[in-house]
């Protein structure tokens, strides 16, 4: 899992508080490496560990802490819990972010990732009563005067691209960690709660993406996942969608459709907006957007109706995989997932 930096913006922006849990060491062999990560709330958990019971312990361990005053503490979990042997542990840090605790390099990193400009995360733990000092590297030259990096990390920060970017260092009791910040993976945004955007949904939750969700709806039964990030049905939610996200609108409504069109236009950087819909409501959806203020050239961006046309079929689950075939073939496909 890359680092969550879009999940947690969107959760300060709802105020809810999360844990955020990063593996800094394994004394032994564990199929999770270091600088995996899980991000939790009350009720979600962002990111998959292979081994999953300790996942569910390190969740609950989070849980426990998300309205404590910590703002972070380190807990060592035994490799393998069923043997009765010394055979190695895992160490996890848990970092608090509330409303409270929210720290200042938040904002300036969604700001620069919104611009696509490639940066890396510096932290640095050394006293738990405090948060840690924190510093975003632009370049080598802000690496230069970064503290306690270790040998070699100024090599690495050339490469700042690499979607396996991670570094951690002990000394003396501080912890030091750097994390790329960026968006490795291709980002698909579902607008909606039609039969359609759930069937897109379910779908999607099988593939190596970022998947987010506009939704009105508080329905228990709606798709859940692992890479599935919920937001509520609002154009702030769209105006906060990183650059070069894929845009699939599917509510249903036709005034609710053109809402989104309209705004989806206004973002400055999105790789593709299509919208479900026929071609008689391509007409009257481009018609409305063009007495708007929008011109011609502004609405032959959008893709209406969304949707490959060699995928027939009327079926909801026929056409978003349709909608879905076409929305990669407009975006390159990660190539490995962190």
């Amino acid at each position: 899992m890359k680092f969550p930096l879009d999940e947690l913006y969107h959760l300060h922006l709802t105020t809810t508080a999360s844990v955020l849990a990063t593996i800094i060491a394994i004394n032994g062999s564990s199929p999770d490496k270091a600088g995996a990560q899980l991000l939790i709330t009350a009720d979600n958990c962002l990111g998959c560990w292979q081994n999953s019971d300790r996942q569910d312990t390190v969740t609950a361990d989070a849980r426990r802490q998300l309205n404590s005053t910590l703002h972070w503490w380190v807990a060592s979990y035994p490799l393998n819990p069923v043997v009765n042997a010394k055979n190695g542990e895992l160490t996890v840090l848990f970092q608090v972010f509330t409303t409270d605790h929210c720290p200042t390099w938040l904002n300036q990193a969604q700001q620069n990732l919104q611009k696509t400009r490639p940066m890396a995360l510096h932290q640095r733990f050394s006293h738990a009563a405090r948060p840690p000092e924190s510093q975003l590297l632009l370049d080598e030259a802000d690496a230069s005067a970064a503290k306690d990096l270790p040998d070699g990390s100024l090599q690495l920060l050339t490469d700042i691209h690499n979607p396996l970017f991670f570094i951690c260092h002990h000394n003396d009791g501080i912890i030091t960690l750097v994390h790329l910040l960026g968006d490795p993976q291709p980002s698909i945004c579902v607008i909606g709660d039609s039969d359609v955007a759930v069937s897109m949904l379910t779908q999607l939750q099988a593939l190596p993406l970022k998947v987010i969700w506009l939704t009105g709806s508080c329905d228990s039964t709606c798709p859940t996942g692992q890479s599935l990030l919920k937001l509520p049905l609002s154009n702030e939610s769209l105006d906060q969608l990183s650059n070069g996200t894929l845009v699939s609108i599917a509510t249903g409504d036709h005034d609710i459709d053109v809402q989104f069109c309209a705004r989806a236009l206004r973002h400055p950087s999105l790789s593709f907006v299509g919208c479900l819909g026929s071609h008689k409501k391509a007409a009257l959806i481009k018609s409305s957007l063009l007495t708007q203020g929008y011109t011609s050239q502004q609405t032959d961006t959008l893709q209406i109706p969304i949707g490959l046309p060699s995928i027939p079929g009327k079926h909801p689950s026929i056409i978003a995989a349709s909608i879905i075939a076409q929305l990669l073939s407009s975006a390159a496909m990660p190539t490995q997932r962190i």
